[in-house]
């Protein structure tokens, strides 16, 4: 009954309607840009999946929280029928994601946001891979090359950004080094809490973060704004994350950037042109030393970084690649 109900819907649904989306929550200002199609997004929330931040960012109008999933399945309110189903994760959503495919005979697209875990065997990485949606997306292009994947297997489709609502003031900026990770000390491995240690020594610096006895997050959007509005120069030494957003964030505000090399950055700075990016410790803190001294330049490379975003990592471009997916997906026989 469940699958001739969404056949029927398919054959009768009104294109220019939102569709109805199962999703899991994964990260609020990916989803929050997600939300920006004007679909209707039904969160999933349970043991082993994130629940919403609300400190991060306002869950929108059209973003709907599940209670927690029990033994009686996903609670989908009754009124809802559900178009499709978007999973972020394969650990932690996309089996569940399968099962819901067949139970209800609903379309899957899956969204890598994350890179296989580095001790992970090639061969445990093809097993993943056999896992799928019936479209399968990634973050990036290295994203996708490190689950196996190539062109004619899966998409890319590069995060989004609203360049009016990530809109710098052109306040004078201070001379420190900014950078905002959550948990960093316990994420060293991952996002390179010793190195910026190393690096950082001794230079202005501030960091804002949920971390326990280094920093505190940021109580919502427009206070993290107001920071990347702030400092002149941002120090992103991560390790292994496929899209430091916020990185992307610090670009979008006209901030310059001094980045390792690593995972997808070198296919977003172009070294002196829209940033600095090295994996070279001596260099990193050459270029915050750099930077620091010359004021005009931080400016120079900050307005060029967010004219990368402005031209890769544009809203509209993000909203019409998701918008053509969901139709192909709703539609899929």
């Amino acid at each position: 009954m469940k699958h001739l109900t969404r056949i029927l819907r398919q054959l009768n649904r009104d294109s220019n309607k939102p569709l109805n989306i199962l999703t899991f929550i994964t990260h609020e200002p990916y989803e929050c840009a997600l939300a920006k199609t004007g679909h209707n997004f039904y969160g999933i929330t349970g043991p082993g999946i994130r629940t919403w931040n609300g400190e991060c960012r306002r869950c929108p109008p059209n973003y709907y929280l599940l209670q927690p999933l029990s033994n009686d399945g996903v609670p989908v309110p009754e009124h809802v029928e559900i178009d499709l189903i978007l999973s972020h994760n394969k650990a932690a959503h996309l089996n569940l994601a399968l099962q819901l495919k067949r139970t209800f005979g609903l379309p899957v697209i899956h969204m890598e946001h994350v890179l296989p875990h580095t001790s992970w065997s090639p061969q445990l990485i093809a097993q993943c891979k056999e896992a799928k949606g019936d479209f399968n997306l990634f973050i990036s292009d290295y994203n996708r090359d490190k689950w196996g994947f190539d062109q004619s297997e899966a998409e890319v489709i590069y995060h989004g950004l609203d360049l009016e609502e990530y809109k710098p003031d052109n306040r004078p900026r201070q001379p420190y080094l900014l950078s905002c990770v959550n948990d960093w000390i316990n994420r060293d491995v991952w996002c390179g809490y010793s190195l910026w240690k190393r690096v950082s020594n001794g230079l202005p610096t501030k960091v804002r973060g949920n971390t326990p006895g280094l920093s505190t997050g940021t109580k919502n959007l427009a206070e993290l704004l107001d920071e990347l509005n702030t400092a002149s120069i941002y120090l992103n030494t991560s390790i292994i994350s496929p899209v430091p957003m916020a990185s992307l964030e610090a670009m979008a505000m006209g901030c310059a950037v001094v980045t390792t090399a690593t995972c997808c950055m070198p296919e977003i700075i172009q070294n002196g042109q829209n940033g600095y990016i090295t994996n070279d410790e001596t260099m990193l803190r050459f270029y915050c030393e750099k930077l620091l001294k010359d004021e005009p330049l931080a400016r120079k490379l900050g307005a060029a970084a967010r004219e990368t975003i402005r031209t890769k990592f544009g809203l509209d471009r993000f909203l019409s690649q998701w918008q053509d997916v969901f139709e192909r997906a709703a539609n899929l026989d």
